[in-house]
């Protein structure tokens, strides 16, 4: 949501639709998903392998910062649900 209310402010209510502050919001939010979930897999499946807890939290941590700046470059978001 914040990034459709920044484009309005930038180029102007005039020159967006509805349907263009629609499609910003499905592809923030849906590549934002689709991240999580690849990201999410690949940290899986490193860690059904280890059986050493600092390598898991470690991992755990390369994937979070890692995800965010990955979401950050594709203009995706990259925030947690907030549960």
């Amino acid at each position: 949501m914040f990034l459709s209310i920044f484009e309005i402010i930038q180029v102007g209510i005039e020159s967006l639709s509805a349907l263009d502050i629609l499609i910003m919001f499905v592809l923030e939010s849906g590549g934002g998903i689709l991240l999580g979930l690849g990201l999410g897999y690949v940290a899986y499946r490193a860690m059904k392998t280890i059986d050493n807890y600092k390598v898991e939290v470690m991992i755990t941590l390369a994937v979070m910062m890692g995800g965010y700046m990955v979401a950050e470059k594709l203009h995706i978001s990259g925030h947690p649900w907030p549960w």
